[in-house]
């Protein structure tokens, strides 16, 4: 996912930054001031959500999108209550697309599982 969401963004974003757990991500954040987060909620030492909240509570005009496997309801909620300015599960990237603002990428979920693959159309 994270090679995925890197070739999505490569053209439009001139620095990108992966971390590896929620602490790393808030003191990235910090160092950095992005103009977006793209943040998953599973991770180690500290999860997404609470990783969006620090840094909402740091920056309260921060753009943080959360990107997760865990779509339900409950899941869309604890993101808003964190601040997210947006949830998108892994399963349908189409409204990235939007939030980011692209215009030329279509993104398409194999049926088998695998990973997605952009697609230029």
């Amino acid at each position: 996912m994270r090679g995925l969401l890197r070739r999505l963004c490569a053209p439009v974003f001139t620095d990108i930054r992966e971390c590896s757990d929620g602490i790393e991500a808030v003191a990235a954040f910090d160092l950095q001031q992005p103009d977006v987060v793209l943040m998953d909620i599973a991770m180690p030492r500290q999860d997404g959500l609470a990783a969006t909240a620090s840094i909402m509570a740091r920056s309260p005009t921060a753009r943080v999108i959360v990107l997760s496997q865990h779509d339900d309801a409950s899941f869309r909620q604890a993101a808003k209550q964190a601040g997210a300015t947006a949830f998108v599960s892994k399963f349908d990237l189409q409204p990235l697309r939007q939030l980011l603002g692209f215009k030329d990428v279509v993104i398409s979920v194999p049926p088998s599982g695998s990973p997605p693959r952009p697609s230029i159309s």
